[in-house]
Formats: C-alpha cells, sequence, structure tokens
C-alpha cells in the first residue's frame, strides 16, 4: 500500500475521502499498527471495572491480550493476558 495514492487537500471545498481500499488492505492496517497504536497510548477499559484491589478484567488492545488488575495498593497494573509456560489466556471477562 503506498500513501502517496493520496494526497491531503486542506481546502474542503476540494477535499475528498481516502481511497475506499485503505479501509480495507492488510498491508495498510499492518502500517497503522505499527505507526499508530504502537506509539501511542491505548485505552484499555474503565478504571471501575477494576475498582477494588483484586478487581480485575481482560480486553485486547491491537491484538493482543491484556489482563488489567488493581493492586493492594490500590495502582492499576496491565499485564500480557498470556501465560509464558503454557501459551493459554490466563483470565478472560471481569472479576
Amino acid at each position: 500500500m503506498n500513501p502517496d495514492d493520496y494526497i491531503f487537500q486542506p481546502d474542503l471545498a476540494r477535499a475528498s475521502t481516502i481511497p475506499a481500499r485503505w479501509y480495507t488492505d492488510p498491508q495498510m492496517y499492518a502500517d497503522e499498527q505499527r505507526a499508530i497504536f504502537a506509539r501511542t497510548w491505548q485505552a484499555a477499559g474503565l478504571a471501575e471495572w477494576a475498582a477494588n484491589p483484586g478487581d480485575y478484567f481482560a480486553c485486547e488492545i491491537a491484538g493482543e491480550p491484556v489482563l488489567v488488575t488493581r493492586t493492594p495498593g490500590g495502582a492499576l497494573r496491565a499485564f500480557s493476558n498470556i501465560c509464558r509456560h503454557r501459551g493459554a489466556e490466563l483470565s478472560h471477562g471481569r472479576g
């Protein structure tokens, strides 16, 4: 996918949308994952989903399974939701 096949036009009277294929092209998706999602903070969920120490919720961010939990000290922590030894999902949902 070549992003040069679209020219940004700030004048709204002459502007156009991005090419339709950009929405479905697998290479464009991979490029966006690398350029946008891998370099910026992404929302995992609501803090109230893990309001108390020991609470947790599982989610997916940019295709990666994530487990978010509230520590005894009250901090939120996020980890990979895959067991390093068995390659299995650690948890799902909320609890």
